[in-house]
């Protein structure tokens, strides 16, 4: 009678084993990485998901060109080798170099310019930049000591400043193009030089002296493609030190490669 009860219960234990091992989707990469999801929709190139344990309703995207297969709840492996390299020379991929002209200073007499290396993944990229105020006398814009919030909407009083940072793409998480729009944001950090007053000549007479500037920049904006290489950029950069005293809008050409 035990046996036949212990037996009873092993074969009941069984039964349930397939319910349990797969109680989640699976994605196996082709970096090897493997990544327990619940898929929300996966008809197109991009499987939309959401991880167990999460934000509820906050959803991510991955596009199945990154994958290698997907092992659904129900056990069912589907093979994406085969399926990806039929339509693979179809998918659009980003580039991962990009140099960025702002043509709102260069209007101004402002030369800023800089490069972004994008990583492997597309969700992130570093950026180093350089600022040189190319006619720094042919306007009266100078740094003050009490300055308010919001008061440059340019970067005209500096003389030159050079920059390094990394920007996030948190709508695209690779890096295959999935539409001709690519948000991004980001921090930077900067070091350079102010054009401020000489208080001994004023006000009898205005003369400009250099003065050490840092601070610590915030963007957002949003890339529209005009093709494989070129893109337009457009947004704003705040300063977060000296806090909010910065807010210029931007309006950029980039070329990628």
């Amino acid at each position: 009678m035990i046996i036949f009860k212990f037996s009873g219960s092993l074969f009941f234990i069984l039964l349930l084993i397939p319910q349990q091992v797969f109680t989640q989707d699976i994605l196996y990469k082709k970096d090897s990485t493997v990544l327990e999801i619940n898929i929300i929709d996966a008809s197109g190139k991009t499987i939309k998901y959401e991880i167990p344990g999460d934000s509820p309703g906050k959803t991510y995207s991955l596009s199945k060109f990154m994958l290698d297969s997907i092992r659904y709840s129900n056990g069912e492996l589907l093979d994406l080798t085969s399926e990806l390299r039929i339509s693979e020379p179809s998918i659009k991929q980003l580039n991962r170099n990009y140099i960025n002209l702002q043509m709102t200073g260069l209007i101004e007499g402002n030369l800023n310019v800089d490069y972004e290396r994008i990583s492997k993944t597309g969700k992130s990229g570093i950026v180093s930049g350089l600022f040189i105020n190319i006619n720094p006398n042919g306007n009266y814009v100078y740094w003050t000591d009490d300055h308010i919030a919001l008061e440059y909407a340019t970067f005209d009083p500096y003389y030159f400043f050079v920059s390094v940072g990394v920007n996030f793409y948190p709508l695209n998480n690779s890096l295959v193009r999935t539409s001709n729009l690519r948000f991004s944001t980001g921090l930077s950090g900067l070091v350079g030089s102010y054009r401020k007053i000489d208080d001994y000549y004023y006000p009898d007479g205005y003369r400009y002296v250099p003065v050490f500037a840092s601070g610590i920049m915030w963007n957002i904006t949003l890339g529209i493609y005009l093709g494989k290489h070129f893109q337009i950029t457009g947004g704003v950069e705040t300063s977060l030190l000296p806090f909010l005293t910065f807010l210029c809008p931007q309006l950029s050409l980039s070329y990628g490669f």
